[in-house]
């Protein structure tokens, strides 16, 4: 459920770090925390482009500040997975005060792709990491680095180990393998260099991102747990990650359930959000506010009986009353507009 109102504690401006940033980072970042669709955790999806359209500002622009804005560690930005952690919006929202706000807030972990962001939430929030499952630093290291090497990043390493000083196997190794460069042959590796994005960059697998569509799917809608992932949601999940964007299918399957003419219908289905592009397209609107969301079905079965009697000359009073009211009026104008009759 979108949020009604945000909280900004007065004392922000007599912060030297907030004065001290430019004033479009200070605007983006206000303008951050008072998004509808800030998750209780404090992530947001990173849509530059309609950033930019509401703030009256260049993208560029919108991109320096948000770079300002990570700098003065305002902020978490994952380019690569799209999306913002606002570091500090849990403890400034009284998030984990109240045990209500906490659970949401760990069901909000969900739709986190972030392996970065994770990890920067444990050591903000490090009361949290045994509870709700969060990196340390220690683990997020090591995790980077086997997830390197299980991804193919060096395969002829294989299962071996990582040694600090073992040629072949040390972590510097890889990066000098990485860059094209080794050092002299028989000289040490004597300090442990991690390697790190953008050098390597991690690929979560897949079956991680079809579980985080299908759980931003069920939560948008309050599902239970007897509603399952089957075979047809899941090519379907698959078809649409081929050529989206994960933060652009999360949007798709939660706007189906903030359409009024689907959801006053029933046709919420997961399948029916991501059918095709052209659905995918639509419900992800719906969700960023680009599309209004009491938009009919285009060419719906009142649509087409209207169409059909038209032609047969058989108009009765029931479809001209439909034909005239603000659903019939908005059906004929989507079809006049996509030329679908």
């Amino acid at each position: 459920m979108s949020r009604r109102e945000a909280r900004l504690r007065t004392s922000i401006w007599r912060d030297p770090e907030v004065l001290a940033l430019p004033a479009h980072a200070r605007y983006l970042y206000v303008f951050l925390i008072s998004q509808p669709d800030l998750a209780l955790c404090g992530l947001l999806p990173l849509r530059l482009a309609p950033w930019s359209e509401d703030l009256g500002l260049s993208a560029a622009d919108v991109s320096r500040s948000l770079d300002a804005l990570a700098r003065g560690r305002f902020v978490v930005v994952d380019q690569d997975r799209a999306e913002v952690w606002i570091r500090t919006g849990m403890k400034h929202d009284n998030v984990l005060v109240g045990e209500k706000t906490r659970a949401g807030a760990q069901a909000s972990l969900r739709c986190v792709t972030s392996r970065r962001i994770l990890a920067e939430m444990g050591r903000e929030y490090p009361e949290l990491i045994s509870e709700w499952g969060l990196p340390s630093a220690t683990e997020d290291v090591a995790d980077r680095v086997s997830d390197t090497l299980s991804d193919g990043g060096c395969s002829d390493y294989g299962d071996r180990g990582l040694g600090i000083g073992d040629r072949g196997q040390g972590i510097e190794d890889h990066e000098d393998r990485l860059s094209g460069t080794q050092p002299p042959e028989g000289q040490p590796v004597t300090s442990l260099v991690v390697v790190t994005e953008p050098a390597v960059r991690r690929q979560s697998s897949r079956d991680e991102d079809v579980e985080a569509v299908f759980m931003a799917w069920k939560e948008a809608g309050g599902l239970n747990g007897r509603t399952v992932l089957t075979a047809d949601r899941r090519r379907k999940i698959l078809a649409r990650l081929r050529e989206y964007p994960l933060v652009d299918v999360i949007d798709a399957v939660r706007g189906i359930w903030e359409s009024e003419w689907h959801r006053e219908r029933g046709q919420t289905d997961l399948s029916l959000a991501l059918r095709d592009a052209a659905h995918l397209e639509r419900f992800r609107d719906v969700r960023r506010g680009l599309r209004p969301r009491g938009d009919p079905e285009p060419m719906g079965v009142q649509a087409k009986a209207m169409k059909r009697a038209l032609e047969d000359g058989t108009v009765d009073t029931e479809l001209l009353r439909w034909a005239y009211s603000p659903e019939g009026i908005a059906a004929t104008t989507y079809r006049r507009v996509h030329g679908e009759g």
